[in-house]
């Protein structure tokens, strides 16, 4: 068996979304798991529309995810002389001819089409005039639909897949000025590229058999085709740009891991069993082609944060400070004390994955312990703190500065045993002592949070909290 090669190739007039990346994605799995090669092609012909920033924000999103070519990059800009020498081919084979139709009188074609309710086609007038090279009229290069009943081609998901030669025509392969057409130069490139699988959305379906048109034509073997259904969004229509469906880099901003998109996006139409979460290898060694479903998927971005939450959790803390490091500059964030504070951040970055849904949620979950001083909530302030609250604060750390043991354990004794000696209800206490050491009511276990500040900075934010309260 030949080894199996896929492709992705994205088109550099913007940046990088969900659709693209689930294409890419099953590509690129399917290539891994089956030890073959997964390539990228830059489709960039579109000179108006493509720019160098879309590009390099397409690479930035597939090497963020891991995704990288295994053979260097192929673009479709610096292809035209192997374009020429196919289309010359074609032409002297007898397989294409030039087309001398005005826009006039294709339009008038078109229109009567229309009238006769019929599929607007070209009708093949300048099929067979053999038209010079030197023609004194402009010209384009037309491509002879074969002369049989339908045209065919096994398709992954959907079995069979015939389209019918009558509803097709001689589709330009090169326009007037010399261009080559798309439907040509990416069967071309396929081809010479070595391809052996192609996966890509169902909207190429209809451009299939116009490629194998091409194939066919050259003598290429026919790759073979799976064609994804649509990604939806929670009104099960197409998700477009007014979904406000973020691109690869913005999902980096928000503090998603690589590893989660990749997770989520491959349930997006496979399976395996109930299983939710899966590593990257998992997902390398259980994925195939023939397990994608052929429904269209539902986009639910509620179910990407909780992917992305398990993935947050099941990281080891080297790798989730190293993560910290990468998003903070990726927000243009200073970096400095963060990287100065490593050792202790490595220590207890764990202790806050357990309410984290993103890395953003990770770091201001972690901002108590990172900074230096304390600002306090408002609202928080108003409904917990009071002179008795204030006074059971100062009571409590008199027992934690007598403590030689700074251990959650001892804190939590500590505390409870003030709270039974006095007759006092948890929350005279535990509210406004948290208040005193992070500022807001909310965050990981009280007892946790003394522990993982420790005794000195503790007693430095209580003492603070408490000249800073006097008023009260």
């Amino acid at each position: 068996m030949n080894k199996i090669i896929t492709r992705f190739a994205p088109s550099p007039t913007g940046a990088l979304h969900i659709g693209g990346v689930r294409t890419a994605l099953f590509s690129w799995l399917y290539a891994q798991h089956c030890g073959g090669k997964f390539l990228l092609r830059i489709e960039d012909t579109d000179k108006e529309r493509s720019t160098k920033e879309s590009e390099e924000e397409i690479m930035k999103s597939m090497q963020w995810l891991g995704m990288v070519s295994d053979e260097p990059m192929v673009y479709q800009s610096q292809r035209e002389e192997i374009y020429k020498k196919y289309i010359q081919k074609l032409l002297e084979e007898g397989k294409a001819y030039r087309c001398v139709c005005t826009q006039e009188r294709l339009q008038a074609l078109r229109e009567e089409c229309m009238a006769n309710k019929t599929k607007p086609k070209y009708d093949g007038k300048c099929r067979q005039l053999n038209i010079d090279e030197k023609s004194s009229e402009p010209f384009v290069i037309r491509i002879k639909c074969p002369l049989v009943e339908s045209i065919t081609f096994e398709d992954t998901l959907r079995g069979a897949v015939s389209t019918k030669t009558s509803e097709l025509d001689d589709f330009i392969i090169a326009r007037s000025d010399g261009a080559p057409t798309y439907n040509f130069v990416v069967a071309i490139d396929d081809h010479e590229m070595g391809l052996t699988h192609i996966i890509r959305g169902n909207d190429h379906i209809a451009n299939t058999p116009k490629q194998i048109m091409v194939y066919q034509g050259l003598g290429f073997e026919v790759p073979k085709f799976t064609h994804l259904s649509m990604i939806l969004n929670k009104k099960k229509q197409k998700l477009s740009k007014r979904d406000n469906v973020s691109s690869v880099l913005d999902y980096k901003k928000q503090g998603y891991l690589p590893s989660a998109i990749i997770n989520y996006l491959v349930r997006l139409g496979w399976s395996h069993g109930d299983q939710e979460i899966f590593t990257t290898q998992e997902l390398i060694d259980l994925f195939d082609i023939s397990g994608v479903n052929k429904s269209n998927a539902v986009y639910d971005e509620e179910k990407l944060l909780w992917v992305n939450a398990q993935h947050l959790r099941k990281e080891n803390p080297e790798s989730l400070y190293a993560f910290l490091v990468e998003w903070l500059k990726c927000n243009e964030k200073d970096t400095t004390s963060f990287e100065e504070k490593k050792e202790e951040i490595v220590a207890t970055v764990s202790l806050f994955t357990e309410k984290a849904k993103t890395l953003e949620e990770l770091f201001n979950a972690m901002s108590f312990f990172l900074n230096n001083s304390v600002e306090y909530d408002p609202i928080a302030l108003e409904k917990f703190v009071n002179e008795e609250n204030i006074e059971n604060v100062k009571k409590i750390s008199e027992r934690f500065t007598s403590l030689e043991t700074f251990s959650k354990e001892e804190i939590e004794k500590t505390i409870h045993t003030f709270v039974e000696e006095n007759g006092l209800k948890f929350k005279t206490v535990g509210p406004p002592l948290r208040i005193a050491l992070t500022g807001s009511t909310s965050g990981i276990g009280l007892n946790e949070t003394i522990a993982t500040l420790g005794k000195e900075k503790s007693l430095e934010r209580i003492n603070t909290f408490l000249a800073q309260t006097s008023k009260y």
